[in-house]
């Protein structure tokens, strides 16, 4: 992974943000965030602080992406998958990759619908 700007996998990062959702879940007066926190591996203070942080910039632009290709899908009438999608948002001036557009399509349960094609009797 060298040179992506990552330092870790995003299955790792998708773990640690479940777990801490986890712990988020499961606070009670029973379940101290300490004792929460030991399974999964997260400090408390890590926790705290991933409680505090404001979503980060990419994460509030895939917010807006997402909203714009709900309403590109929507008004398509369902029709338009990621490379459709991915046409319209470049026509409208907006940058993003179609591996990120067909990401956000995927995560959000949006896709083309697809003709039914007859079975050719052989």
């Amino acid at each position: 992974m060298a040179g992506t700007g990552r330092r870790y996998a995003p299955e790792f990062n998708s773990f640690k943000a479940r777990m801490v959702e986890l712990v988020r879940a499961g606070r009670s007066p029973d379940h101290p965030v300490r004792t929460m926190c030991q399974l999964p591996g997260l400090s408390p203070s890590g926790y705290y602080a991933w409680r505090q942080r404001s979503p980060s910039r990419r994460a509030r632009e895939s917010a807006d992406l997402t909203e714009e290709i709900i309403g590109i899908h929507r008004r398509s009438g369902g029709t338009y998958g990621a490379p459709r999608i991915h046409a319209e948002l470049r026509a409208r001036g907006r940058n993003a990759s179609l591996n990120r557009v067909a990401r956000l399509v995927r995560v959000k349960g949006r896709g083309g619908k697809h003709s039914a094609t007859p079975k050719l009797s052989g």
